[in-house]
């Protein structure tokens, strides 16, 4: 679940900070500055989809209902709301 910011919140995010505190041991400012680097690769890769798949093909709206063939491990859904919010 996302919030108007499309930052994971709840119980996602919790599992995630979970799973990268057990699986390294990192100071307070390392572990920040880690979620900063993933927070800013997440963006970058939802404006490559957006530049790549949903822009060229706005007008083509069937073809934007499933994921691309390179991405396969989105799930519909996602790909669904993303292109929902992006109007």
């Amino acid at each position: 679940m996302y919030n108007s910011y499309e930052v994971l919140v709840g119980k996602k995010r919790n599992d995630l900070r979970n799973y990268i505190g057990e699986t390294f041991k990192l100071s307070l400012k390392a572990k920040t500055q880690v979620f900063k680097w993933m927070r800013i690769a997440l963006r970058g890769f939802r404006c490559k989809l957006a530049n790549e798949y949903i822009l060229p093909n706005a007008n083509n709206l069937s073809s934007l209902k499933k994921p691309p063939l390179e991405y396969e491990g989105i799930k519909k859904e996602d790909c669904v709301k993303m292109e929902i919010d992006r109007r």
